[in-house]
Formats: C-alpha cells, sequence, structure tokens
C-alpha cells in the first residue's frame, strides 16, 4: 500500500511538465506528512503523560500541557483508541 502511494507520487511528479506545478506537489505532499505526524505526537504525548501521572490527571489540564485544545484531545483519542482520553485515564488508575 505505501508503495503504492509512492508510485503514484513519482508518477504524478513524472507528468507534470513545469516546476512550479512539481514544486506544489511536493509541498502538499510534506504537509499531508507533517499533518500525520502531529496528530500521533498529540496522542503519543497525551498517552505518555496519563501513563506518567498514573491516570491522576484533569483533561483539560493535560490538552493545556500538550498544547491542544480539549475537544482536540477527544477527538485525536477517539480516532487513535476509540475512547476518550478521560475513559483512558481511569483504566489506567
Amino acid at each position: 500500500m505505501v508503495w503504492a502511494g509512492i508510485f503514484h507520487g513519482w508518477c504524478v511528479l513524472w507528468e507534470t511538465t513545469g516546476i512550479a506545478e512539481r514544486v506544489r506537489l511536493a509541498e502538499e505532499a510534506l504537509l499531508r506528512r507533517m499533518d500525520l505526524r502531529r496528530e500521533n505526537s498529540v496522542f503519543m504525548d497525551a498517552v505518555a503523560e496519563i501513563l506518567s501521572q498514573r491516570g491522576v490527571l484533569r483533561m483539560h489540564e493535560l490538552a493545556r500541557d500538550i498544547h491542544v485544545s480539549g475537544r482536540h484531545l477527544q477527538r485525536v483519542f477517539q480516532e487513535n483508541m476509540g475512547v476518550s482520553p478521560k475513559t483512558f485515564a481511569s483504566l489506567v488508575r
């Protein structure tokens, strides 16, 4: 799957004629990768903090400490774990 995406990306770059279009496509691809890394970083930072505090912490403080909104924290946890950060913290406790 990953190789198919890389191959497709190279084909798209190869088929473009102008340097400006190639630069635009490369920038879009890099920005997508950065967004994915940021989401993973938020999730991993939150999990690490919950584990280090043994599940005893307030969710708004956790969100503040990892520099995201409470809603974003909820969404990232739901997507990656299927539960809220509060539920995960209670399981850790």
